[in-house]
């Protein structure tokens, strides 16, 4: 297998720094909170049920990037041609806020950086992060709040730059900020039952955006539209000697990587994802587990 995390892609050591700040650096006992692993994350721990409540009918589902993956797909054969000079980033469904924060502090040349998480406690903990380090450098940055209760909101601001995170649901982000993102994350776990709201959500970004997506878009679409999204070369699956290689990025709930989506949206390419595309793999998919009892590396869903 080829190395999850080549040379090249480690995180500076003053974004760390400024990261382990932001969420409380350690544990009484030692553990490092931005290397948290497993099911027992403070992302895990928070959820309650006012979070419970509020995300009836959605996943809340929790797992982060660790910086080493947040990093990885940061690089220049991946996310980097998106990041452009005053260019925009867009996370749907942010979590504690730890990937926002560390792409605002990691690439200086973006303008914006917007992060929407659904989960009141865990859209506190991105708060809470961002106010420490306001709190510990205020002549570099400072931190407003939105006094909206409806829909909290906060902004980090450093010079002309800014960092906004927003506890909300999705499907309310302003569709001209959608359609103005040059990278889309998009590490979220939804019901079925919305996969098609949510593709054709996302298939409205503007052409050259980049998008890096929890969900493998060539199986799981079933939009009505061909998706806009064609898949970066790097990210697709193929054979390097006699190893499977597969595009991963270390996550708290796999430490050695897991599968993510990369594309590129281009409306002047044939599209090469479908429902009938993606159905053709669910399928293949389904007669594998039928033979052998699991899915093939590339059912990663």
């Amino acid at each position: 297998m080829a190395d999850l995390c080549p040379p090249g892609v480690n995180t500076p050591a003053e974004v760390l720094d400024l990261l382990d700040l932001a969420y409380g650096q350690r544990y009484e006992d030692g553990e490092d909170v931005m290397g948290e692993t497993g099911l027992n994350t403070q992302g895990h721990r928070v959820v309650g049920e006012i979070d419970k409540k509020v995300g009836e009918g959605h996943n809340l589902t929790y797992g982060e990037l660790l910086p080493s993956g947040v990093s990885k797909a940061l690089g220049p054969e991946r996310l980097q041609a998106g990041l452009v000079e005053g260019g925009i980033v867009l996370e749907l469904g942010m979590g504690t806020g730890k990937i926002c924060l560390q792409v605002f502090l990691q690439c200086p040349n973006l303008a914006r950086v917007v992060g929407v998480e659904l989960s009141p406690s865990r859209y506190a903990l991105a708060l809470a992060a961002l106010e420490r380090v306001a709190e510990k450098y205020p002549e570099r940055f400072a931190v407003t709040r939105q006094e909206d209760a409806t829909k909290p909101s906060a902004v980090l601001t450093e010079g002309k730059r800014t960092l906004e995170i927003n506890q909300g649901d999705l499907f309310e982000v302003d569709r001209g900020l959608l359609e103005s993102a040059d990278v889309l994350y998009a590490q979220v776990v939804l019901p079925k039952e919305v996969h098609k709201q949510y593709q054709e959500f996302i298939n409205t970004v503007k052409d050259g955006c980049r998008c890096f997506c929890y969900d493998n878009l060539e199986m799981t679409w079933v939009a009505d539209a061909p998706c806009v999204f064609q898949q970066l070369e790097v990210n697709i699956q193929k054979r390097v000697g006699y190893d499977l290689y597969v595009d991963h990025y270390r996550t708290s709930w796999l430490p050695n990587g897991r599968f993510f989506f990369m594309g590129v949206a281009d409306r002047e390419m044939p599209p090469t994802i479908t429902a009938d595309s993606a159905q053709v793999l669910r399928d293949k998919v389904q007669i594998a587990k039928d033979i052998f009892g699991f899915p093939p590396k590339c059912a990663i869903l």
